[in-house]
């Protein structure tokens, strides 16, 4: 497995666990939180008889904390992947 995969299956992988962790519970409340293992982003929608709103708060901190610890994850995905598809050595004696 090359290395542009493995960097692309960790990509995947996060933003798969990221939304499984997210809470989205905009039928029942009307917010969004979303972030794994931070939540970053807050997303507020609300709806009564006299307006309609929607606000979004947003914590670049935690979103740079998530960032981080995803491109640690991709980086040891793309070590662990590449010893265990690492190609074999053909013997050029034989």
């Amino acid at each position: 497995m090359n290395k542009t995969k493995a960097t692309f299956l960790g990509i995947l992988i996060w933003i798969i666990i990221t939304l499984i962790f997210s809470q989205l519970n905009a039928a029942s409340n009307g917010v969004y939180i979303i972030g794994f293992p931070f939540y970053f982003a807050t997303i507020f929608f609300s709806e009564s008889a006299r307006s309609t709103g929607f606000r979004f708060e947003g914590d670049l901190v935690k979103l740079a904390y998530d960032l981080f610890i995803a491109f640690a994850f991709i980086v040891l995905l793309n070590i662990i992947l590449m010893k265990l598809f690492k190609p074999s050595k053909i013997n050029s004696d034989l």
